[in-house]
C-alpha cells in the first residue's frame, strides 16, 4: 500500500507534467492534427487518463484514498 507521501509525490509529477504542457502550448500555437486537436491537447488529455487510472487503483488499494483530492493535487478539474 502507498502512503500519502507516494500519492503526493504522484500527484506533483502530474501536475508538472500537465504544465509543462500547458506551456509548451505557447510555442507551439499553430500545430493541429487532422482532429482539431492541439498536441498538447492530446498530451494533457493522455496525463488526465493516466491520473484517473491511478486514482482508481489507489481507491481499490486504499479505502482512506480521496479520489477528488487526489485529482485536484494532480492540476485536474472535478
Amino acid at each position: 500500500m502507498f502512503s500519502r507521501q507516494h500519492y503526493k509525490l504522484i500527484a506533483s509529477i502530474i501536475q508538472e507534467q500537465i504544465g509543462e504542457e500547458n506551456n509548451g502550448y505557447q510555442d507551439n500555437k499553430g500545430l493541429m492534427d487532422k482532429t482539431g486537436l492541439h498536441a498538447y491537447e492530446h498530451a494533457i488529455a493522455g496525463m488526465e487518463m493516466v491520473a484517473v487510472r491511478l486514482a482508481q487503483e489507489f481507491e481499490r488499494d486504499n479505502p482512506r484514498f480521496d479520489y477528488d483530492k487526489f485529482m485536484k493535487a494532480c492540476g485536474i478539474p472535478i
